[in-house]
């Protein structure tokens, strides 16, 4: 009889685990993917805050190039930044590796000789990168072609999708004018 009982509190004891555990796993999951994507977000913001014009003013401080295709954007987004992280000036290149479907931050020193590597990071999972620039009327923009005296953008808006995950980040531009 006790090896009956036993058996049975062992059984339903066994039976509620699995559930917990898988629950558990959920759980670290849905963890992992906030803590990337908050990383992601901090990066972008840490990027776009320390942006600056160059000396030599016919580089600018930064560039986008669209490419959408269909439901999908591959854009990729180019700064020159003076990060706290090294010194002098960084050029900082966000894209989406096609091939591993992530988002890849480089970057490097910006007068860098052309033998010198990117420091390269991988920022998580990513379909679909799509940024846009807000002008001083208010409206947004794929492309930056405004004149001289238009300056530079008030804020970027960039979104990133990865599988039915949608992540949107409206980073202000601290520097306002050229």
């Amino acid at each position: 009889m006790a090896l009956v009982v036993f058996s049975l509190v062992v059984s339903l004891t066994y039976a509620a685990i699995g559930p917990a555990g898988e629950g558990f796993r959920r759980l670290q999951e849905v963890r992992q993917n906030y803590e990337q994507n908050l990383a992601t977000g901090w990066q972008l913001n840490q990027d776009i805050a320390y942006m600056l014009q160059p000396l030599d003013e016919s580089q600018g401080a930064f560039d986008v190039v669209n490419d959408e295709r269909g439901a999908f954007s591959y854009d990729e987004l180019w700064l020159i930044a003076a990060t706290p992280a090294r010194p002098g000036l960084s050029e900082i290149h966000y894209y989406i590796d096609e091939e591993t479907h992530v988002l890849i931050r480089e970057s490097g020193f910006l007068d860098a000789r052309e033998d010198s590597s990117m420091v390269q990071s991988e920022l998580g999972r990513a379909d679909s990168l799509q940024i846009e620039m807000l002008d001083k009327a208010g409206r947004w923009h794929q492309r930056w072609d405004m004149p001289a005296g238009q300056g530079w953008p008030r804020a970027f808006r960039i979104r990133l999708q990865a599988g039915q995950q949608q992540r949107e980040w409206l980073i202000p531009v601290l520097q306002g004018h050229l």
